[in-house]
């Protein structure tokens, strides 16, 4: 279940409200497994090639957002940090 920052982050996006200069462009697969490991990396790329992730989109504040349906169907977010 999402939590209600993300439901409420993911209700605020609209196609007019999606920041265009955040760099989500220039991540690689390799920059998601030093971060967030490699078991990780490979779940959410399975999923994402599994089609799992639905709605993917950018927030004006330059989080990256999706609903993933794996055993259940969730919110997840990732954002920079300096």
């Amino acid at each position: 279940m999402a939590t209600k920052s993300l439901r409420a982050a993911k209700a605020k996006i609209s196609a007019k409200s999606v920041a265009r200069s955040s760099n989500w462009e220039s991540v690689t697969w390799d920059d998601v497994a030093n971060w967030a490991g490699s078991r990780s990396m490979t779940r959410g790329r399975a999923y994402q090639r599994g089609g799992r992730v639905q709605d993917l989109a950018i927030s004006t504040d330059g989080r990256l957002l999706a609903t993933v349906s794996g055993t259940r169907s969730y919110t997840t977010g990732v954002w920079w940090e300096a």
